[in-house]
């Protein structure tokens, strides 16, 4: 209070009124992947959420339009208009995203430092953009305006291109070719030979030479098949609105004209057998070109950490022998099928079933006997590791003889990044071995590049562990290997966000495949090979299986669980609140897909309407996690039915409404107690910090969140020891309101009269 001087009146307000407010609402974080540089929607320029500088970086969108704007259209793999369903480069976060924002107004995408389209198939090693400034001859578009003399009349005369003078056994008599790894020089071939031939006239179309037979002449404009070379520049500012291969102007003739202005080109044509020389004039003089001549534009050298998946199968083996890795001495053979008439110590690699390559067989004179891919210590094992690097190559001293090593590096169906080695670079491994030692392959290569790149956009981020940054929910829609990392996260935040894991696309309704993957038997970490349980399981919820819906291209696509699961939290939470269950005919409504189902072994996609045994075998019974189905009614929709957490024991915490509810309140108990920060720990604050924590709790018990709640903040929990250490105790016991789920119904036979009687 202020010491008044004179006389006069000094008024303060003391503000002791703080309430607890409701919070920012259901937003979901949702970590994804996509492909890089993605054309922005308006045409000019790049999305600027998938630009590589912005990978790793949370971002919030507010509508539909944000999220195209910012990440561009979700794009699903197709094969001449067939979808491919399953794909690991569809980008099913990016679509569950879009379909949350429909319903709601705020999310955050959190996209991963992976670009997917480079890990779309090709047999063709990757390169990177050439340097701006680049110039290319374009070899398919020009033309070298050669014209031959045949005694009557001049002749235009096609010429191929040729890297160094022709072979004889190339072409036939009477044909021309330019060497462009020489000045242009001019050849023919004659009597079986090529010879160079001497250009005797270089001159435009209005000065034709008289010529006589067999003499040469290059007419340098354009004009009626005329030298038209075709030089362009590569301006990678151009991009991505128009082709970054810009024409470039170019004169002609047979001296360096005496000036130019900076930048101009021109070919200098000689006469006689010194073909042609490409100039620019720089610094006032012309100087030699620096062009590349072919037939395709040319590029750089792949960039450090680029990605590779090649599909063209294809194995360097080695076998310890004498000390060191000796390369097999049978033939390899790569194919659906065993070779018809092997040889001893012949090797063959079954790719019938590509989820589980390689299979590998050893002929052993009589019979092809299969080496155990998850073995690394015996004889009949098989180590998959690089070559690339003799740093790091294993060392054969460290094996049995007769273990096999599968050179990842020179072989192929996996996924390999461009990296820095001893000497140089090689593309080495980069999706890695399962735990057992045996590789991912194929598809599985790809899922778990995709992991592995939003497994570190999760862990490395520490914007999305910042308090300002508030989410309620968390989903990597498709990948449930994710589960682990958003559980660290999750921790990291005073648990106060809820967790929706999706169950493979893959898994199959029947029984004994439900009960394998929620058991986790045949799993080390959760994935597709199954669920790995957790003791802060309350904080998730998983949910089978994936639904059917409609890309924004209007192709039908299979999308995860959390696809939908996202969208029908968002409903439930806007015509009710987060605890209540997000299930039922009433909130548990999908409104984002047509049908439920799973992928099957040849890529289709299956619809399940799932029988009251496979709800049971999915639900539990209550000594294990459960998985909570989503199920189509006939006549009447598509709905959630479970609320199950993935709490391994039972309690209140079992249920996806109480555990929502308790991380609404953790969220919701750190501002509300943020004022009496700092204040005295008397009878008065305490009494101000019970008032404030009645008030809202009384009003979550008048919105069915609790039947009952007790708040203790005074001298019993507030000993002088905990005030002497600056500690203020506020107690709060809840009984959180729980969902019916079973509903039993006894209906008992009476004979007639007796209920009237």
């Amino acid at each position: 209070m202020p010491t008044l001087v004179s006389p006069g009146v000094a008024v303060s307000v003391t503000d002791e009124s703080p309430y607890g407010g409701a919070g920012a609402g259901t937003v979901p974080l949702v970590i994804l992947a996509t492909e890089t540089n993605k054309v922005n929607v308006s045409g000019t320029g790049y999305a600027a959420g998938t630009i590589p500088a912005n990978a790793g970086k949370a971002t919030l969108l507010t509508s539909q339009r944000d999220l195209v704007e910012m990440f561009g259209t979700p794009v699903f793999r197709e094969i001449n208009g067939t979808p491919v369903h399953g794909a690991e480069t569809n980008e099913y976060g990016l679509l569950a995203a879009y379909s949350f924002l429909g319903l709601a107004n705020r999310a955050y995408v959190l996209r991963a430092d992976i670009d997917l389209a480079q890990l779309e198939p090709s047999a063709t090693e990757p390169t990177s953009a050439p340097a701006d400034g680049t110039y290319w001859l374009d070899l398919v578009n020009s033309v070298f305006g050669v014209f031959a003399h045949n005694g009557t009349t001049w002749v235009a005369v096609t010429t191929s291109a040729s890297d160094g003078v022709p072979s004889n056994s190339d072409g036939s008599n009477g044909d021309y070719a330019i060497d462009i790894s020489d000045s242009y020089k001019v050849y023919k071939k004659a009597s079986g030979s090529w010879g160079q031939v001497n250009i005797n006239y270089v001159a435009p179309h209005n000065n034709i030479p008289t010529g006589s037979n067999g003499q040469h002449w290059i007419k340098t404009t354009t004009y009626n098949s005329g030298l038209k070379p075709v030089v362009k520049k590569y301006v990678s500012a151009n991009l991505p609105a128009s082709s970054p291969w810009v024409a470039q102007s170019i004169t002609a003739g047979n001296s360096d004209p005496s000036s130019g202005s900076e930048g101009d080109l021109f070919v200098n044509v000689a006469v006689g057998s010194g073909g042609m020389a490409f100039k620019m004039y720089s610094n006032g003089s012309w100087t030699t070109l620096n062009e590349t001549a072919s037939l395709t534009a040319p590029s750089g050298t792949a960039e450090e950490g680029t990605l590779w998946y090649n599909t063209n199968l294809a194995a360097d083996l080695y076998t310890k022998s004498s000390g060191a890795w000796q390369a097999v001495s049978g033939t390899v053979t790569i194919d659906a099928t065993a070779p018809s008439s092997p040889s001893s110590n012949d090797i063959w690699i079954d790719s019938s079933d590509l989820e589980n390559y390689p299979r590998i067989h050893v002929y052993d004179g009589s019979d092809w006997q299969e080496r155990d891919t998850a073995d690394q210590t015996t004889p009949n094992g098989v180590v998959f590791a690089d070559m690339g690097d003799s740093a790091t190559a294993p060392d054969a001293a460290e094996y049995p003889d007769g273990m096999m090593l599968w050179n990842m590096t020179d072989s192929t169906g996996h996924v390999k990044q461009y990296t820095a080695v001893t000497g140089g670079y090689a593309w080495m491994s980069y999706s890695g071995n399962k735990a057992d030692g045996s590789p991912y392959m194929m598809r599985k290569a790809q899922r778990a590049a995709v992991v592995r790149a939003m497994q570190a956009a999760t862990n490395a981020n520490t914007s999305i562990r910042e308090e300002m940054t508030t989410f309620s929910l968390m989903a990597a829609p498709g990948y449930p290997e994710l589960l682990d990392e958003m559980m660290a996260l999750n921790v990291d935040r005073k648990e106060t966000a809820f967790i929706i894991v999706d169950t493979p696309m893959r898994l199959s309704p029947q029984a004994t495949a439900l009960e394998a993957w929620i058991s986790g038997n045949n799993a080390t970490v959760t994935g597709e090979d199954g669920l790995v349980a957790s003791s802060a399981g309350h904080q998730a919820a998983a949910y089978y299986p994936s639904g059917l819906t409609s890309d924004l291209t209007g192709m039908d696509v299979v999308v995860p669980a959390s696809h939908m699961v996202l969208r029908t939290m968002a409903y439930n939470d806007q015509v009710s609140y987060p605890w209540f269950a997000p299930a039922g005919l009433s909130r548990g409504v999908v409104t984002n897909a047509t049908n439920v189902g799973y992928i099957n072994s040849e890529g289709e996609f299956v619809p399940v309407a799932l029988t009251t045994g496979q709800r049971d075998t999915l639900y539990g019974d209550g000594t294990r996690s459960g998985v909570n189905p989503i199920t189509r009614f006939p006549g009447q929709g598509i709905f959630v039915f479970g609320q199950k957490t993935l709490q391994p024991t039972a309690s209140a915490l079992d249920r996806v409404n109480v555990a929502r509810l308790i991380a609404y309140l953790r969220e919701r108990f750190d501002p509300l107690s943020r004022p009496f920060i700092f204040e005295i720990n008397d009878k008065i604050t305490r009494a101000n910090a019970k008032q404030v924590f009645d008030g809202f709790l009384g009003d979550l018990m008048s919105k069915r969140a609790l039947y009952d709640f007790i708040v203790v903040c005074d001298e019993t929990n507030n000993t002088p020891a905990r005030i002497d250490r600056n500690e203020l105790w506020i107690d709060v016991a809840i009984e959180p309101a729980k969902a019916a789920e079973f509903i039993y119904i006894p209906i008992r036979i009476v004979n007639t009269g007796e209920l009237s009687a």
